[in-house]
């Protein structure tokens, strides 16, 4: 479970928004309840009770990065959007 926290990390990391599309394709990928964070806190119930504390921090740790990848392509986003009406 850890190396697919990691893997998936990996992916948020490399991540780049180049739309809105893209954008919401990677909330619904990463973010959703149905999406792949929310899978890890469905498995996390299989997790062994002194396991639990080490994963729940690491899954809490990757949302938060994800969220905040989210956060900052979203604003990104909108200052390119905001911009370009400007040069207009």
């Amino acid at each position: 479970m850890l190396d697919k926290i990691k893997e998936l990390a990996g992916s948020v990391q490399q991540f780049q928004a180049n739309s809105a599309e893209s954008l919401e394709q990677f909330r619904l990928k990463f973010l959703s309840k149905k999406g792949e964070i929310g899978q890890l806190f469905d498995e996390f119930r299989t997790v062994p009770a002194e396991m639990k504390k080490q994963f729940g921090a690491e899954i809490n740790k990757l949302k938060q990065f994800a969220q905040q990848k989210y956060d900052d392509a979203a604003a990104a986003l909108e200052n390119a959007v905001s911009d370009d009406s400007r040069h207009d």
